[in-house]
C-alpha cells in the first residue's frame, strides 16, 4: 500500500494521502511512518479510522449500510484536507475496504482510489518464484457468523473461489492470539 501511494503522490507533488483503515492500523501509525520516511511530508498524509466499517461490509450484501458507512468516514477525513481543491489519493488500508472499491471511488470522486489487495497476491507471487498453485485456509478466532459467510462469499467468489472454499470451511481457534 505504502509503495502504490508513493508511486501516485510523486506524480503531483500537491496531492494528499487518504488512508482509510481500521482504528488499530491508524493507531500503529504505520502508513504515515512508512509515507515520512519515503520522503512524503506530514501535510500530505490524513489518516482516517473507520471503526466497525470492515463488519458492516462483511454482514452488508446489498451495500446499503456499507455506503452510508463509507461516505460518513469520506465526510469527516474530507474535514481535514488542507484545501478542498487538492487531488487525492486514497489507500483502502483494509483488506475488507477493498470490496467497496466503487463506493468509495463514489463517495471522493475525483480521486485515485488504490486497493493494495489488488497488487498483493501479484507480489506474493513475485517473491515464489512466480508459482499459481497456493493452498488456502482459513484460520480464525471468533466465529464467523452466517450473514458474514454468505456476504464474503458473494463478494469474493469470482475474485478467489478458493478463499471462499476455505472460509465456508473455516476453523476456529477461540486462542489463536
Amino acid at each position: 500500500g505504502v509503495r502504490l501511494l508513493v508511486e501516485e503522490l510523486e506524480k503531483d507533488p500537491r496531492s494528499v494521502a487518504m488512508i482509510f483503515a481500521t482504528q488499530t492500523t491508524t493507531d500503529a501509525g504505520a502508513y504515515p511512518r512508512h509515507l515520512r520516511e519515503r520522503g512524503i511530508d506530514a501535510s500530505r498524509i490524513i489518516s482516517q479510522a473507520c471503526p466497525g466499517l470492515a463488519d458492516v461490509i462483511s454482514e452488508d450484501r446489498e451495500g446499503t449500510r456499507a455506503r452510508a458507512e463509507i461516505e460518513k468516514w469520506v465526510a469527516i477525513a474530507m474535514e481535514k484536507m488542507p484545501s478542498r481543491d487538492l487531488p487525492i489519493v486514497a489507500c483502502l488500508a483494509c483488506t475488507h475496504y477493498g470490496y467497496r472499491k466503487d463506493l468509495f471511488a463514489a463517495a471522493l470522486g475525483r480521486a485515485i482510489v488504490i486497493n493494495p489487495n489488488e497488487s498483493a497476491v501479484g507480489d506474493l507471487f513475485v517473491r515464489t518464484g512466480g508459482s499459481h498453485e497456493v493452498d488456502v485456509d482459513f484460520v480464525t478466532r471468533y466465529a464467523l457468523p452466517e450473514t458474514t459467510v454468505e456476504t464474503l462469499t458473494w463478494l469474493l467468489s469470482d475474485i478467489s473461489p478458493r478463499t471462499v472454499d476455505a472460509m465456508q470451511h473455516f476453523q476456529h481457534v477461540p486462542d489463536l492470539f
